[in-house]
């Protein structure tokens, strides 16, 4: 497929964002594919003429991060509609042995049950609180570890039940995705070569840092969380697969799945990055390289504007994520069961009266709280 092709099925994937969910559907439907396109360049690595994949990370894990009741779990549909069953798999609730792998002993042989984590190379989650909330520390450092580096070495005491004249075969079922290799009768290490995809609306469940740190945070402008927003929705959604004929779908599938092409994908950050931002680090540049490298896939040379711009957005969304001051007083709030005075706020967060009363004003346009006597209440 040449550029002018690939360009072409990106645009017809953004037009059926953006005609059905505007503005934030555009954003959306960017960074999918922008996500879509970093999985084949990490897999594809010795044909796409850039670089070693142990000395760059391309991966680009991505995260809607924005009030409940905002289409975020519609948008995910959307992208598993376009992935199909064969590229990617839609993940609830999962427990710990769900997310590492574990032996089922139950029978005279032990039956080691595969991590949902390497079945497919785009795992989509509807809600990260409920994938992260019943995780204790250990096994949110595993799933850091699988979303940073792509592997971890899971220490599980009932894999002496399995038979060690087995572990080949087991290891051979899993190497498109993943794979598995026993390290010893108590060991195995997991490597992943996969997406995450997922959303919350709560940033307690992105309070560990490392973990935040894995994502490409999608974090919207509130202002366009309206009731215009609402009824561009209500009016056209249905239009999404109107827009998506002419076998785009199957091209999409096909550039992701299907051999990988001879590409030359190896920009540079342009100068103006480092003269501008003294201070940026190696994972920043990182970010930037791939974001770079995933739009040449797609035939798009981003322009010094953009990449600015991208990683100022970056920048933004980290920080709000971990430090805004609407989230900051909604967890103040909940805390309190869930209604505080404004004397309450103030003097819990001792912050200066302006900003709690510009976070409020946020929290109210978004319906997360109403104002009830002299309290203000969580929806």
């Amino acid at each position: 497929m040449t550029d002018i092709d690939r360009k072409k099925t990106y645009d017809q994937i953004i037009d059926a964002f953006h005609t059905a969910y505007s503005e934030i559907g555009r954003i959306v439907g960017d960074e999918f594919l922008l996500s879509s396109a970093s999985w084949k360049i990490d897999t594809s690595w010795p044909i796409y003429k850039c670089y070693h994949p142990k000395d760059f990370r391309v991966r680009r894990h991505l995260l809607l991060y924005w009030p409940h009741g905002w289409c975020k779990s519609t948008l995910i549909e959307k992208m598993q509609y376009l992935y199909g069953d064969d590229l990617s798999q839609r993940v609830s609730i999962s427990s710990d042995a769900a997310l590492r792998g574990t032996v089922d002993g139950t029978g005279k042989k032990g039956v080691f049950i595969a991590p949902w984590i390497i079945r497919r190379p785009f795992n989509l989650v509807s809600e990260l609180g409920h994938l992260t909330k019943g995780f204790d520390d250990q096994v949110v450092q595993t799933l850091n570890e699988l979303l940073e580096d792509g592997e971890a070495t899971v220490n599980l005491g009932v894999i002496h039940k399995i038979d060690p004249t087995e572990y080949a075969g087991i290891e051979s079922k899993y190497k498109d995705y993943g794979t598995i290799k026993f390290t010893g009768d108590t060991s195995y290490k997991i490597t992943m070569n996969g997406i995450m995809i997922a959303a919350t609306y709560d940033p307690k469940f992105i309070a560990d840092q490392a973990l935040r740190s894995r994502f490409n945070i999608i974090r919207p402008d509130p202002k366009l969380l309206t009731g215009k927003w609402t009824r561009h929705i209500n009016d056209h959604s249905g239009e999404f697969y109107d827009k998506l004929d002419g076998g785009v779908i199957e091209d999409f599938r096909s550039l992701i799945k299907g051999p990988a092409e001879v590409l030359d994908i190896d920009p540079e950050v342009p100068e103006i990055i480092y003269n501008r931002y003294k201070r940026i680090n190696p994972r920043d540049t990182n970010a930037i390289k791939s974001y770079m490298r995933c739009s040449k896939f797609w035939g798009i040379e981003r322009s010094e504007f953009e990449i600015i711009s991208y990683y100022k957005g970056r920048l933004a969304s980290q920080e709000e994520a971990s430090m805004s001051m609407d989230n900051l007083v909604q967890n103040y709030i909940e805390k309190r069961g869930g209604a505080a005075t404004l004397k309450q706020i103030l003097d819990g967060l001792n912050r200066e009266k302006s900003v709690v009363y510009d976070a409020l004003k946020i929290l109210k346009q978004m319906r997360i709280v109403k104002k009830e006597g002299d309290k203000f209440v969580l929806l």
